[in-house]
């Protein structure tokens, strides 16, 4: 039996990228490949800080010990170790969820409108550049995050692994059921629209961070008072400083419309997507958007952040909008608040996009071809 080994950050909470790990060793372990995981704690925030010589060491141990055919190294792990990829056996993966160099460079960002990208430290982009050079393959899970990678290293030979996603069965209403249904996991079902709420619900599924961006929903929305709708906003840190100061602006700019759940549950995720008609998602930077392939496979569509990976997520489920302009999600909002034909035409590109999305079994074969006979 093969045996791939998996070297990423103990960060004490469960991220996007560390998410996307668990599912893609769930998929692998149902086609026989065993996933041993090295979890290593440390400030991954602060890469310069990596103790190189005594990482290569524990994951040289882990290697010989599980007898691994090959290792995957997280990027946070592998971007700040670049002498991780020296060993020629056995075969070193670099699993990219978000360049090193772009995260430094958003860390700083205060956006009220426009973005001000700091300029990563030169050290930072050095390890990234020799990491991304020294390993034997690299995967992104996104065409945009690779792409980032091409334009800033030059290496062309890059793999891409798009996240997969559960489908859920639509309701005649328009919602969906957790309830596995065959016909849907076959992507053969077929439903007819939805009806339209009495009050439209919007909701945006992210961590409260500068680079999400959440401050553009008050100049966008205050304009659209006088019509119903309403806001649900859900993700990790929302008890922080910067969490709690983008809620009350929010709740004071758009008062009675907006309602903050926090952290959710995946079962409340989903319990949140029968209850939702819009997904509003204005970040800066997406290297994905898992949310909004989320959000596709429970049939709701999205206004998606335009230059990220969001667009390739949503694909025709997505209307693309700048998101340093606020006016423009205004104009778009109103027009489909204001237009049941372009809510049902949204619905159904959404329906449409959910059969063409991606499953973790296809994100696994792109990791299995590279293990060892």
């Amino acid at each position: 039996m093969t045996t791939l080994l998996w070297v990423e950050p103990d960060l004490g909470t469960i991220s996007g990228g560390l998410r996307y790990n668990q599912q893609l060793r769930a998929a692998l372990n149902t086609s026989g490949v065993q996933n041993p995981v090295l979890s290593l704690p440390g400030d991954w925030s602060a890469p310069l800080t990596a103790d190189g010589p005594g990482l290569v060491a524990q994951v040289t141990s882990a290697a010989e010990e599980h007898d691994a055919g090959a290792v995957v190294i997280d990027g946070l792990i592998g971007s700040a170790c670049p002498e991780l990829f020296t060993p020629a056996e056995p075969t070193r993966i670099l699993l990219v969820h978000l360049s090193a160099a772009l995260a430094q460079e958003l860390e700083g960002q205060q956006l009220e409108g426009a973005a001000c990208p700091e300029t990563p430290d030169p050290e930072v982009l050095r390890r990234e550049e020799l990491a991304v050079e020294s390993a034997d393959h690299v995967i992104t899970a996104s065409r945009w995050s690779a792409e980032q990678l091409r334009r800033r290293y030059g290496r062309e030979e890059i793999i891409v692994a798009l996240p997969g996603m559960e489908l859920r069965p639509e309701t005649p209403t328009g919602q969906t059921s957790s309830a596995q249904n065959p016909a849907v996991q076959n992507r053969e079902a077929q439903t007819p629209a939805p009806a339209d709420r009495p009050i439209p619900q919007l909701a945006c599924v992210s961590a409260f961070l500068p680079v999400k961006n959440h401050r553009l929903l008050a100049p966008a929305l205050e304009p659209l008072l006088d019509l119903p709708w309403e806001l649900t906003l859900a993700g990790p840190h929302s008890r922080s400083d910067y969490g709690g100061e983008v809620i009350e602006e929010l709740r004071h700019r758009l008062p009675g419309r907006v309602r903050s759940l926090g952290t959710l549950s995946p079962a409340e995720v989903a319990q949140l997507w029968q209850d939702t008609d819009l997904v509003l998602l204005p970040s800066a930077v997406e290297t994905y958007g898992m949310v909004v392939a989320e959000a596709c496979a429970a049939g709701v569509p999205s206004f998606i952040p335009s230059g990220t990976g969001a667009v390739e997520a949503a694909g025709e489920a997505g209307v693309v909008l700048d998101p340093q302009r606020p006016q423009e999600w205004t104009a778009a909002l109103r027009q489909w608040l204001s237009s049941s034909e372009q809510r049902a035409d949204l619905r159904e590109r959404a329906r449409r996009r959910r059969d063409s999305l991606p499953s973790w079994e296809q994100a696994a074969q792109q990791f299995r071809v590279l293990l060892p006979e």
